[in-house]
């Protein structure tokens, strides 16, 4: 791929920055609630603590060292997640355009781009549990996604360009390291290594057979493989030096395995919601979706060239990926955006031809016109969706509303537990009513934000405690051992302040840690979005 004079340069740079102009409003923005837990873990790291053993979370480890890289460099503050969303989104507009120039040529790139740019910021993306929109882009900017996107589409064309040469184990081996950091993040992103390197095998085996023998793809295959293997088995070497494997496992094999072990699968179900949602995802930018259909089609039927028909099977990998999750939350389908974006610009290119005249487009190219106008149509309804994103936070960097009306948008209670506007208030009274050494700790919803914002010490690991009192995950052995885990501690470092998420009426079924708040703690506070704050004073003179 060749940039081409300064002319193509600075169109390129226009589309990357536009990409980062989009984004500004999320500076603006407040924690999310797997931002506030991420962040509480980071700032951890930065002192010395680890994962697992400080910090219970049933996430693989790489987004929490990327979250304390990223305040190391940008301060520990709600700012630097937003300034690190909005670069990596830039690269990964860039790296868009890389892949979508060595494929096809620079003007499909230049529309690729650009649709990733734009579509990639859409609201509907942050579509939490409860099936509706948080409001404005926090709720999924910065997420595992974020960071796997760039790391997967530098390995997919590290390893697009790398495959027909009989000499690419450099190439192919830094191809399976990003894919290895991915995987990292999340493991479900093997799918998508595993479909493309499956095919590309396969390809070589049965149509390029003479440029490839069977010793020649085996070599390919272990130099991806045993670079892939570097990722997680340095994060493996870190955690056994540490002595924290069995935490680690505990929590990221164990605890899951366990609740899905019980919670029981209900294809049915499953189906239906991920239709739901993928077609509510789908209605921000359908245009993509068509043309993924289309081009996808078209690919298979007429040009199935390798490098066209990979994109078409990276397109399907990548919905496995979010089909894997069986949640089907608005950012899962980050990692779709990409080969859909690149599928999208190559069928408009191919669609609407090089040198169409809007004369001819209007007498003899009805088809054409139809394109441009549902085109026009995707891109006039998103901008409608973000509508209230942008003037929202218009109005609040030019002072016309307050800052407590602003936050007050960021509220998903009660269709989902997170209020960040309740979090925000009691934060403040806590900050004002204790001092640094003072704990406090929340039973009830993913309240890690309550830690960053206060800088309060949480008595026990488990800095936000919905999977200890919430539907079947509450009821596995694992859950059962881990409250009696959080009691043990409550009773040791009797926290200044205990916040529940909904009346302590409400965990009167889990009747050890139940009795323990009762009869220790009394209501001193009721906050919006039944936030109730409990201050500690025992009513016995007896040691707990």
């Amino acid at each position: 791929m060749y940039m081409g004079n300064k002319k193509h340069l600075f169109y390129l740079v226009l589309i990357i920055l536009f990409a980062g102009l989009i984004r500004i409003p999320s500076l603006t923005q407040p924690l999310g609630p797997d931002q506030g837990v991420v962040s509480v873990i980071a700032e951890g790291i930065l002192k010395g603590e680890l994962p697992y053993r400080d910090y219970w979370e049933m996430g693989s480890p790489a987004i929490f060292f990327t979250y304390a890289i990223m305040f190391k460099i940008f301060g520990t503050s709600m700012k630097a997640i937003p300034i690190t969303d909005i670069l990596v989104s830039m690269l990964s507009t860039f790296l868009v355009f890389l892949l979508s120039a060595h494929i096809w040529d620079r003007k499909v790139a230049y529309v690729s781009a650009l649709l990733y740019a734009f579509f990639s910021n859409g609201v509907r993306l942050g579509m939490h549990a409860g099936g509706d929109i948080a409001f404005g882009t926090f709720w999924y900017i910065a997420q595992r996604e974020t960071f796997m996107t760039p790391l997967i589409l530098a390995s997919i064309y590290l390893l697009i360009h790398a495959w027909p040469k009989r000499t690419p184990f450099f190439f192919l081996s830094l191809s399976g390291l990003l894919a290895g950091l991915a995987f990292v993040y999340k493991f479900p992103s093997l799918i998508i290594f595993l479909v493309i390197i499956l095919y590309l095998d396969s390809y070589s085996l049965i149509i390029d057979k003479q440029s490839h023998t069977f010793k020649n793809i085996l070599v390919k295959n272990f130099a991806f493989a045993l670079a892939f293997l570097i990722a997680p088995a340095g994060f493996a070497a870190f955690f056994a030096l540490k002595g924290v494997t069995n935490e680690m496992i505990d929590a990221v094999f164990k605890y899951i395995i366990s609740v899905y072990g019980e919670l029981g699968l209900n294809h049915l179900g499953i189906m239906k919601m991920g239709l739901i949602h993928t077609l509510f995802i789908a209605q921000e930018n359908f245009i993509l979706w068509i043309f993924f259909i289309t081009s996808s089609v078209f690919i298979l039927t007429s040009e199935r060239n390798r490098e066209n028909v990979a994109v078409v099977l990276w397109s399907v990998a990548s919905l496995l990926y979010v089909i894997a999750h069986r949640e089907f939350f608005g950012y899962h389908y980050l990692l779709v955006l990409p080969p859909l974006s690149m599928l999208t610009g190559y069928g408009l290119v191919r669609a609407l031809g090089q040198h169409t005249s809007w004369r001819q487009l209007v007498t003899a190219e009805s088809g054409k016109v139809f394109i441009i106008v549902a085109l026009v149509a995707n891109l006039a309804f998103f901008a409608t969706l973000n509508y209230m994103h942008y003037t929202k936070f218009f109005y609040y960097v030019t002072g016309t509303i307050s800052q407590e009306k602003y936050y007050a948008f960021f509220d998903a209670y009660p269709e989902h537990d997170f209020s960040f506007p309740a979090n925000y208030s009691i934060a403040q009274y806590i900050i004002e009513n204790t001092n640094k050494n003072d704990m406090v700790y929340t039973i009830g919803g993913i309240e890690g934000v309550l830690h960053f914002l206060t800088k309060r010490k949480s008595p026990s690991r488990f800095v936000f405690s919905w999977i200890l009192f919430s539907g079947r995950h509450s009821q596995v052995t694992q859950a059962r051992k881990f409250r009696q885990e959080v009691l043990e501690d409550l009773k040791l470092k009797k926290p200044k302040y205990i916040i529940t998420v909904r009346d302590l009426e409400t965990f009167k079924q889990f009747s050890d840690i139940y009795s323990f708040v009762h009869r220790y703690y009394s209501l001193e506070k009721v906050f919006a979005d039944d936030r109730f704050l409990y201050a500690y004073g025992a009513t016995t003179p007896e040691e707990i």
